[in-house]
């Protein structure tokens, strides 16, 4: 005999444990609970059990909750015939998840980094809450966590999700590393949450070497845009973070291209307001393309008329007439 696989967890005082039975027609189904050093009965089955192989479901109701231990016997009569190996079982308050569109984690879209003057901010809902919630949006500092913002958030009728509320990591314009946390309270019957991030707001002002000339290059068009030099042979501009990735060992010519091409990619985005399907559409319509080939010409024809040569050039060199505009 076996029960439930390990470990069992309820989220409600009356639990339900299966006793899986084999070659047991005509004996009694019983659940222990350990409790004061002993086993305590807390389920007998209401007869024998009637087939060779069958489950019982044990029911009972838990007084508080906590994780404790509970086991399976066959009786016949008031012998004990089979064993099942002990389990434990927890009666815990039901997680608070978060819901959002910008992901299940605090920040997740901006990856870790926010550009000069820029905030990283974060619209969450709670997922299946019945009760008004209560939280708070915090910055660790000085030692200690100080509230940025307190947080409320009401259940909403007819839907799995509360209200929402958006945090907002201050800006600034230092290079600095900073660390934020959410916390939902709990309640009488749901678990409290505390979600952590660190996040580093990064001025292009302070660096150094090759992320700097690229960056010398740019700053005209994409004053806090981030660099990041990573190996490989291909460069990208990645949003919503505001950050593009460029790879190492390119001539002055190169770089100057590849630099203005993603920044290119990153004022599409502000002018489209990160609007990628409308971006498409009207840059395909321009360009007599589909998919992402719209996006990518004009990103050349715009790099070339920012400074870059067009020797250089990937996708294009046909940049006039409405290309030109």
């Amino acid at each position: 005999m076996a029960l439930n696989s390990a470990p069992l967890v309820t989220y409600s005082p009356n639990a339900t444990v299966n006793i899986r039975t084999k070659n047991a027609k005509g004996l009694q189904a019983v659940l222990q609970h350990y409790s004061g050093r002993k086993w305590v009965t807390v389920w007998k089955s209401p007869g024998a059990v009637a087939t060779a192989s069958a489950t019982a479901a044990a029911s009972y109701t838990l007084s508080k909750r906590r994780t404790g231990t509970v086991r399976a016997l066959l009786l016949k009569g008031p012998a004990t015939v089979a064993r099942s190996a002990s389990q434990s079982l927890s009666y815990r308050k039901w997680p608070t998840w978060i819901q959002s569109e910008q992901g299940s984690s605090l920040f997740a879209l901006n990856r870790g980094r926010v550009g000069a003057g820029e905030q990283a901010s974060h619209t969450i809902q709670l997922y299946y809450t019945d009760v008004a919630r209560r939280g708070r949006f915090q910055q660790y500092r000085a030692g200690k966590w100080t509230t940025l913002q307190n947080l409320s958030w009401k259940p909403r009728a007819g839907s799995w999700y509360s209200t929402a509320q958006t945090v907002a990591a201050p800006a600034t314009t230092r290079t600095v590393t900073r660390k934020y946390r959410l916390v939902v309270d709990a309640t009488a019957n749901d678990a409290g949450l505390a979600q952590t991030v660190t996040l580093r707001h990064e001025n292009p002002k302070d660096y150094t070497g090759y992320a700097r000339q690229a960056h010398e290059i740019i700053k005209q068009y994409c004053p806090s845009t981030m660099t990041t030099i990573r190996p490989g042979s291909y460069a990208e501009s990645m949003w919503p973070e505001n950050r593009i990735e460029l790879y190492p060992g390119l001539s002055a010519p190169g770089l100057k291209y590849v630099a203005l091409h993603e920044c290119a990619h990153v004022v599409q985005r502000i002018t489209f307001r990160n609007d990628h399907a409308r971006m498409s559409a009207t840059l395909n319509a321009i360009y007599r393309t589909t998919g992402s080939s719209g996006y990518e010409l004009a990103a050349d024809c715009m790099a070339f008329a920012m400074g870059a040569p067009d020797t250089w050039a990937y996708y294009t060199r046909d940049c006039k007439g409405e290309r030109a505009n």
